[in-house]
């Protein structure tokens, strides 16, 4: 049953996935700097989960859900699932980039492939975007929370553009390990947070 929820979600943001793809293309491409992969994946995420959320609420997805022998505990913990499918699926996209890439360009083969550092912490960022991200919508619609999201997706760029000097001179060391593990439980929080909004609200 919750594959199925799954399902939907990607066949909801079906259309909207080449342009996703463009965008982490692009991403990979033409800023490859140490948090291009972080801001590829969570890009990627923000833009398919943002259409999942506007067409649920343009066609009433919610009020159809709520006909069929689902509860509601199980929709928005697909909606989790479908948030960490699509940071694999946005994984192994960057990943096959940068194989392809890598054979023309000697820069990319200095970047190199997802280390598991590099994947934890891509994981983390993409976890703290999901925990923020969909109890946001749930509570104040798409169309409201898209403003918001779109200020935080920003400064993902801004992020991504100073990190080496911020953590280069404030001689920061992140252990990714701690870090995946915390942003793992704001997530899991963020679940709790989003069931009691999602019980509470009438379609």
């Amino acid at each position: 049953m919750l594959l199925n929820l799954i399902k939907k979600d990607f066949i909801v943001c079906r259309a909207y996935v080449w342009f996703a793809a463009l965008y982490g293309l692009a991403i990979t491409i033409f800023m490859p700097f140490s948090f291009g992969p972080v801001l590829m994946s969570t890009g990627m995420n923000y833009l398919l989960l943002s259409t999942i959320h506007q067409m649920d609420d343009r066609c009433k997805g919610s009020a159809l859900l709520g006909t069929l022998p689902y509860s509601r505990k199980q929709i928005v913990f697909a909606r989790y699932c479908t948030s960490m499918v699509l940071f694999a699926a946005c994984i192994a996209f960057y990943t096959v980039i940068m194989l392809i890439a890598s054979q023309f360009s000697n820069s990319f083969k200095e970047i190199g492939i997802f280390t598991v550092e590099g994947t934890l912490l891509a994981f983390a960022v993409s976890c703290l975007f999901s925990a923020i991200f969909i109890p946001l919508n749930y509570r104040l619609g798409s169309e409201k929370a898209r403003y918001i999201n779109m200020i935080g997706f920003i400064g993902l760029f801004v992020l991504n553009m100073s990190s080496s000097e911020i953590f280069g001179s404030a001689g920061v060391d992140i252990n990714v390990y701690v870090l995946a593990s915390v942003a793992a439980a704001i997530l899991a929080v963020s679940y709790f947070v989003s069931v009691v909004i999602y019980s509470k609200k009438d379609f």
